[in-house]
Protein backbone atom coordinates (compact mmCIF):
# COMPACT_ATOMS: atom_id res chain seq x y z
CA UNK A 1 0.00 0.00 0.00
CA UNK A 2 0.98 3.61 -0.91
CA UNK A 3 -0.57 6.27 0.13
CA UNK A 4 0.86 9.59 -0.03
CA UNK A 5 -1.70 12.67 1.72
CA UNK A 6 -1.53 15.56 3.71
CA UNK A 7 -4.58 14.62 5.49
CA UNK A 8 -4.10 11.26 6.92
CA UNK A 9 -4.74 10.96 10.87
CA UNK A 10 -2.64 8.20 13.10
CA UNK A 11 -6.01 6.71 13.55
CA UNK A 12 -6.76 6.43 9.59
CA UNK A 13 -3.37 5.07 9.12
CA UNK A 14 -3.58 2.33 11.79
CA UNK A 15 -7.27 1.03 9.94
CA UNK A 16 -5.41 1.35 6.85
CA UNK A 17 -2.52 -1.48 8.19
CA UNK A 18 -5.27 -3.25 9.94
CA UNK A 19 -7.27 -3.56 6.87
CA UNK A 20 -4.60 -4.65 4.76
CA UNK A 21 -3.04 -7.57 6.84
CA UNK A 22 -6.70 -9.06 7.10
CA UNK A 23 -7.02 -8.35 3.14
CA UNK A 24 -9.76 -5.87 3.26
CA UNK A 25 -7.91 -3.25 1.45
CA UNK A 26 -9.56 -2.46 -1.66
CA UNK A 27 -7.01 -1.05 -4.64
CA UNK A 28 -9.50 1.57 -5.85
CA UNK A 29 -10.25 3.06 -2.47
CA UNK A 30 -7.08 3.85 -1.87
CA UNK A 31 -7.24 5.65 -5.10
CA UNK A 32 -10.04 7.24 -4.74
CA UNK A 33 -8.53 8.56 -1.01
CA UNK A 34 -5.53 9.73 -2.88
CA UNK A 35 -3.58 6.85 -2.33
CA UNK A 36 -0.91 5.33 -4.83
CA UNK A 37 -3.02 2.02 -4.84
CA UNK A 38 -2.80 -1.68 -2.88
CA UNK A 39 -1.88 -4.95 -3.74
CA UNK A 40 -2.43 -8.05 -1.31
CA UNK A 41 -0.25 -10.80 -2.23
CA UNK A 42 -1.11 -12.93 0.95
CA UNK A 43 -2.66 -11.71 4.04
CA UNK A 44 -1.37 -12.47 7.31
CA UNK A 45 -4.23 -11.03 9.68
CA UNK A 46 -3.54 -8.45 12.41
CA UNK A 47 -2.37 -10.94 15.54
CA UNK A 48 0.62 -11.83 13.05
CA UNK A 49 1.82 -7.51 13.08
CA UNK A 50 5.02 -8.14 15.10
CA UNK A 51 6.84 -4.94 13.87
CA UNK A 52 5.88 -2.44 11.53
CA UNK A 53 8.86 -0.03 10.59
CA UNK A 54 8.03 3.67 9.83
CA UNK A 55 10.15 5.64 7.56
CA UNK A 56 9.34 9.00 5.37
CA UNK A 57 9.42 12.71 6.62
CA UNK A 58 5.87 12.12 8.03
CA UNK A 59 6.64 9.65 10.25
CA UNK A 60 6.69 11.25 13.62
CA UNK A 61 2.43 10.65 12.91
CA UNK A 62 2.72 6.80 13.96
CA UNK A 63 3.89 8.29 17.85
CA UNK A 64 1.86 7.00 20.13
CA UNK A 65 0.60 3.99 18.08
CA UNK A 66 -1.42 1.15 19.18
CA UNK A 67 0.67 -1.34 16.57
CA UNK A 68 3.83 -2.23 17.10
CA UNK A 69 5.96 0.86 15.22
CA UNK A 70 9.63 1.00 15.14
CA UNK A 71 11.72 3.81 13.55
CA UNK A 72 13.55 2.91 10.05
CA UNK A 73 16.36 5.14 9.39
CA UNK A 74 19.54 3.41 7.68
CA UNK A 75 23.22 4.78 8.39
CA UNK A 76 20.42 7.85 10.38
CA UNK A 77 18.94 8.51 7.01
CA UNK A 78 15.42 8.39 6.78
CA UNK A 79 14.91 8.80 3.24
CA UNK A 80 17.27 6.18 2.71
CA UNK A 81 15.55 3.13 3.72
CA UNK A 82 13.79 2.64 0.24
CA UNK A 83 17.22 2.71 -1.13
CA UNK A 84 18.58 0.45 1.35
CA UNK A 85 16.36 -2.00 1.35
CA UNK A 86 16.16 -2.61 -1.94
CA UNK A 87 19.92 -3.73 -2.27
CA UNK A 88 19.82 -5.58 0.91
CA UNK A 89 16.96 -8.01 -0.66
CA UNK A 90 19.25 -8.27 -4.08
CA UNK A 91 21.71 -8.90 -1.66
CA UNK A 92 20.04 -11.56 -0.04
CA UNK A 93 18.06 -13.29 -3.25
CA UNK A 94 21.70 -13.76 -5.00
CA UNK A 95 23.39 -14.73 -2.06
CA UNK A 96 26.08 -12.25 -1.99
CA UNK A 97 27.92 -11.31 1.56
CA UNK A 98 26.42 -8.74 3.85
CA UNK A 99 26.80 -5.00 2.89
CA UNK A 100 29.40 -3.66 5.73
CA UNK A 101 28.86 -0.26 7.18
CA UNK A 102 31.76 1.82 8.12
Amino acid sequence: MEYHTKDITRERLELLVVELVDGRLDHRRILAEGGHGAYIRKTVGPEALKTIIATGPKRRLVVGSRLPMIWGAPLGDNMMTGCVGLIEALRRRKGLDPILYV
